[in-house]
């Protein structure tokens, strides 16, 4: 239990700042699936789900593929043409809309929150947003 506490409050200490900082991560790697299939490529899946409390934390919750997925940013592995995905990557932060709220007061420590951005459906947009954060009272 101690191992998962620690990794728990890595989880809350590394969101809150990347949150704090504005960030968004992107993943972007060598993998080409044209070549043949590689499952563990889409494991870090299993761990997208916020992690609420120190028994449910694990190792891999700090991916950054993972973070990517939290941050709202993109995680690409799909065709291996590194410099075409830093390119896909750029252009994507060209245009943002920056939303704020004021988040109610928390009750406990690294309480969770999450987000839901939703907007009229429009094929060539995707809405990404970070999508949870941690509080303190």
């Amino acid at each position: 239990l101690l191992q998962r506490t620690r990794l728990f409050n890595s989880i809350v200490e590394v969101n809150t700042k990347l949150r704090d900082a504005h960030m968004t991560l992107s993943s972007i790697g060598t993998l080409n699936l044209a070549q043949g299939s590689n499952a563990f490529a889409f494991l870090y899946q299993n761990f997208l789900t916020p992690v609420a409390q120190p028994k449910d934390a694990d190792a891999p919750n700090l991916g950054l593929q993972v973070l990517a997925h939290q941050t709202g940013g993109q995680v690409l592995l799909r065709d291996g043409d590194i410099p075409a995905q830093i390119a896909r990557c750029v252009a994507d932060s060209a245009f943002y809309y920056e939303l704020t709220y004021t988040a109610p007061a928390a009750t406990q420590f690294n309480e969770l929150h999450t987000v839901q951005v939703s907007m009229p459906k429009e094929p060539e947009l995707t809405p990404r947003t970070l999508q949870l954060f941690y509080l303190q009272p």
